[in-house]
């Protein structure tokens, strides 16, 4: 059974993923690939292009996004915001699933930006038709680490990663955010799991969240948080990041970040991704990986116009307006 990456990131995930999408599709093909996902951070600017892409090798092209979740409510006022983005992928399933995240991404970034394109907590539980939700990578729902203000309050409740002493805690809030997810998706949320050389929190994540997931019949997916294409590619990668960061590539290289930086987020064989598979005795998650795949059906209709139908004729003034958006349930734009 082979592999399915379904949390990836192309040139769209601005100052981060590096992977041209020309070249994306000729490597699934070189790598037996018959299925992937594209998770691009808080946007769809690749969609058109992944499937079109996709489709020429012969692909099946799953869309999807990796989400910034807050809970400050939509709206909010700037100054009683904070930057307590929590990471997830939601993949499209169907129709149903394309219209709910359009929906979701164009409020994220015309109700609730801050730093970041964001969707409040709550919604997303209350409304995911159609979508499949993956957990994210370390600073996702299920494993980011506490934050806190500048004067160390603080306003995040999550894992606590002790790596001089070897120990991990999940605070009570990580194990709601987890059951909440469960509760609102349903067989449709996937505790996701990966391995970065590199990254000893993850060792420590994936050592407390798989028997979580066995204990509270929640399925795993094994991911890679894939980023550039090959395995030499890691020095561009930081380059861009130390871009991103506004530092020097010298000046980015002493950095913590820096130390952390993942050299192995590269496009992983479907051999490579099983040896991982085999290593934490998750088997499971790399065949559920094809499950989800299979979960996914959905093609963007190309050359085909969807825009809501105004009767601009029947509007005297803008309150015409406001009154047929609320009556239709179109976003507000801001």
């Amino acid at each position: 059974m082979s592999y399915v990456h379904l949390h990836l990131h192309t040139q769209y995930s601005l100052l981060d993923g590096i992977i041209p999408i020309k070249k994306l599709g000729p490597r699934l093909k070189e790598l037996g690939f018959t299925a992937c996902g594209i998770s691009e951070h808080g946007n769809l600017h690749s969609a058109v292009e992944f499937q079109k892409t996709c489709a020429k090798e012969g692909i099946k092209s799953i869309l999807g996004i990796e989400a910034y979740l807050t809970t400050n409510d939509d709206d909010c006022p700037k100054e009683q915001r904070y930057r307590d983005n929590i990471h997830a992928v939601l993949l499209v399933m169907n129709s149903v699933g394309w219209k709910t995240l359009l929906k979701l991404v164009s409020e994220s970034h015309s109700r609730n930006f801050y730093h970041k394109p964001r969707i409040n907590f709550r919604k997303l539980l209350s409304r995911n038709e159609g979508l499949i939700c993956l957990s994210g990578c370390w600073g996702g729902a299920a494993a980011k680490r506490s934050l806190t203000d500048k004067d160390g309050m603080v306003f995040f409740k999550g894992c606590t990663y002790d790596l001089e002493n070897n120990k991990f805690e999940a605070s009570e809030d990580t194990v709601d955010r987890i059951m909440n997810l469960k509760e609102a998706f349903g067989d449709r949320f996937y505790l996701e799991i990966q391995d970065h050389e590199i990254m000893k929190e993850q060792d420590m994540f994936n050592t407390w969240i798989i028997p979580t997931a066995r204990a509270n019949g929640i399925p795993l997916v094994l991911t890679n948080d894939v980023h550039y294409l090959n395995k030499g590619d890691h020095e561009v990668a930081m380059f861009v990041t130390a871009q991103r960061e506004k530092k020097t590539i010298f000046d980015f290289q002493q950095t913590d970040e820096a130390k952390r930086f993942i050299e192995d987020a590269y496009l992983k064989s479907s051999d490579e991704m099983l040896m991982i598979a085999e290593k934490w005795e998750a088997i499971d998650a790399y065949e559920n990986t094809n499950i989800i795949a299979e979960r996914c059906n959905f093609q963007i209709e190309l050359g085909k116009y969807e825009i809501p139908l105004f009767d601009y004729k029947s509007c005297n003034d803008y309150q015409d307006f406001l009154k047929w958006r609320i009556s239709n349930d179109i976003p507000r734009i801001t």
